[in-house]
């Protein structure tokens, strides 16, 4: 595994903010074309759309769980709602704290 993500607070409508440690590395598309950028935390979004079909998008965001971006870095439409599956689809390992 590259590196490690942590749940750091769950928030309202079904979203999580993480920490990522090391920050992971993803691309913004924009009107001027490819742009590369680096978070070193993202929001799981899960949602539920019109034909009862869960899924589970990461977003780049800030320290206090702010979306900076609506680039989706992991998950597509139907995935479930498994945040395991999107930190490995990441390369990162989901910390657990067993305390």
């Amino acid at each position: 595994m590259r590196g490690t993500a942590k749940l750091i607070r769950t928030m309202m409508n079904g979203k999580s903010l993480y920490s990522l440690a090391p920050p992971c590395e993803y691309t913004e598309y924009t009107k001027h074309g490819k742009k590369p950028c680096c978070t070193g935390y993202v929001v799981l979004s899960t949602a539920t759309d019109s034909f009862g079909m869960a899924e589970t998008l990461a977003f780049p965001s800030t320290s206090s769980g702010k979306i900076v971006s609506f680039a989706n870095i992991a998950g597509y439409p139907g995935n479930g709602t498994d945040h395991f599956q999107i930190f490995k689809e990441l390369d990162y390992e989901l910390w657990q704290n067993m305390e």
